[in-house]
């Protein structure tokens, strides 16, 4: 259905947003980070920037690319500070890079904005046919000191 979606609007960038999301919990990775990166493209200023350049984090972060998650998921906080799972990807790249320092400063940031935060409670959240595109953050963020 996403598919279809795209084919018949391919300039909307809510579309190519959803596109991008659903191939990242159910489809491939590079296919997500097309649509990701389209859709910023197209309207780089749209509210909801932050779903984009977060699940640009979460494709990197999937594919043990830290660095570059980390500079997704920075890019995602300056659009909006208060979204959540833009501080999942904080927390787990930096700790997957040594950095626990930093790792710690977005975990206390995380628990401020999402009191009683757990990784079970995040976990439950998330349905990727992948298992191991949710693993990989609740590893690091455990890592970092959640529980």
């Amino acid at each position: 259905m996403l598919r279809r979606a795209i084919a018949e609007n391919p300039n909307n960038a809510t579309v190519l947003q959803h596109a991008g999301i659903g191939e990242l919990l159910g489809g491939d990775l590079g296919q997500a980070a097309d649509y990701l990166q389209r859709a910023l493209r197209v309207n780089p200023n749209e509210f909801g920037t932050h779903w984009q350049l977060t699940g640009m984090a979460h494709i990197r972060m999937a594919e043990g690319r830290y660095e570059e998650a980390l500079d997704w998921a920075m890019r995602s906080q300056a659009v909006n500070s208060g979204y959540d799972a833009s501080h999942w990807m904080l927390i787990a790249a930096n700790a997957y890079l040594g950095r626990m320092d930093e790792a710690r400063k977005h975990l206390a940031a995380l628990e401020t904005i999402s009191p009683g935060v757990n990784l079970a409670r995040i976990r439950r959240g998330q349905h990727a046919i992948d298992p191991h595109r949710i693993e990989v953050l609740i590893e690091g963020m455990r890592m970092a000191g959640m529980r």
